[in-house]
């Protein structure tokens, strides 16, 4: 989906090659082995530049690199969404990332003297105790982190760093414990937040950093990102439509087909009052005819989704999922002719296997046959 991602890759091979032409894999597996304490330092400013001697006898200079930086937080790919920009737009997002510290020290640090912090403190020195025997986080441990983290006295900035510590550290589903955790904290900090204030933006930054919500298909957390994330930003701004698309598709996955199409219909009449869709990446079209095409086909709203399916059929990598959908929006308003076309179309043009294209005629005939013996009942009752 995006024509960033390559350069992300590029870049994840080039600090590898950088780490493991100055440590070599040792580096690497002894950082892995230390203490927690030392496998997420950020280095300070004497550490960064060195002066070694090499084989022939010259100066050269090596970068220290904290192994933090090796996580995967970032999504380039799923949230290069409409209106898109080709020049590296997913990528300026981690401008304003920065490794993350070692998270129990951090949480240690931050917490008070409240009973919910107090019990955050001791299930940390439980986690704690836990991992440095070899063990990970067990979904016990990590949902009495999330309740103490909910109850507790941090705020959303403190949690999801934490959170990409512990990502780093353990596993996508201890971060996404703490970023739940995070995301709910920001609802309640931010409610009185205007649309567009600056003052925001650190969070914003931050919250592009949740990847691991991706990969798990934790689409209730990804609805509130993005649900926020649209509500902070300026109204009509880049950022704010591209956080609708995508809160749009989390409301699908999570089956809720009129709340999705209800939300890109508005998010496609905004494209259209700034006049921008396309300008960067001529795609961008393609793309929302598809989604808004296909979110209309989802919540049975057939005359409405016919239109845009059209247009995206014969071209793009939504092409035979789009005429699918379409051939069944065809059966649904009783436009059979047209129907018949389009599966004439799906057979040809992807060469469908025989047991396919009996499943299209069968759904064709049964259609035709239910249209008829409605008709035949509404004549004899009227």
């Amino acid at each position: 989906m995006s024509t960033d991602a390559p350069g992300a890759w590029m870049r994840l091979v080039a600090g590898l090659a950088v780490i493991l032409s100055f440590g070599g894999f040792a580096f690497l597996d002894g950082a892995l082995r230390s203490h927690p304490s030392g496998s997420l330092h950020t280095p300070r400013r004497s550490d960064v530049m060195t002066h070694e001697v090499t084989s022939r006898g010259e100066t050269s200079t090596s970068v220290e690199l904290s192994l933090g930086l090796l996580s995967d937080y970032y999504e380039h790919g799923i949230e290069h969404a409409p209106p898109r920009d080709p020049r590296g737009v997913m990528q300026r997002r981690e401008d304003f990332y920065r490794p993350p510290i070692p998270p129990q020290e951090l949480l240690r640090r931050k917490l008070g003297a409240s009973l919910d912090d107090k019990r955050l403190r001791s299930l940390i020195d439980t986690w704690e105790a836990e991992w440095l025997g070899g063990h990970l986080g067990t979904g016990h441990l990590v949902d009495q982190l999330q309740r103490a983290s909910d109850g507790s006295t941090l705020d959303a900035a403190t949690l999801i760093e934490a959170a990409k510590g512990f990502q780093f550290l353990d596993s996508d589903e201890l971060a996404a414990a703490f970023f739940r955790a995070a995301l709910a904290k920001a609802e309640s900090q931010c409610r009185f937040t205007p649309p567009g204030d600056p003052e925001v933006l650190p969070l914003l930054h931050a919250l592009d950093q949740t990847k691991a919500l991706w990969r798990l298909k934790d689409y209730p957390a990804l609805e509130r990102r993005f649900g926020l994330a649209r509500r902070l930003y300026a109204p009509l701004s880049i950022e704010s439509r591209r956080s609708g698309y995508l809160l749009a598709d989390s409301l699908f996955y999570q089956g809720r087909f009129d709340e999705a199409a209800d939300l890109i219909l508005t998010v496609q009449a905004e494209h259209r009052r700034v006049g921008d869709l396309g300008l960067l990446d001529r795609s961008d079209i393609y793309e929302m005819n598809y989604e808004q095409g296909y979110l209309l086909f989802t919540a049975g709203r057939f005359e409405s989704a016919i239109p845009s399916l059209k247009l995206v059929i014969g071209r793009g990598e939504h092409d035979q999922v789009a005429e699918q959908s379409l051939f069944r929006a065809l059966l649904q308003t009783s436009r059979f002719d047209q129907a018949r076309l389009c599966a004439k179309d799906l057979e040809i043009r992807f060469r469908l296997p025989p047991a396919a294209q009996e499943g299209f005629a069968r759904d064709l005939e049964e259609s035709v046959q239910q249209d008829q013996w409605r008709r035949q009942t509404f004549a004899t009752t009227n």
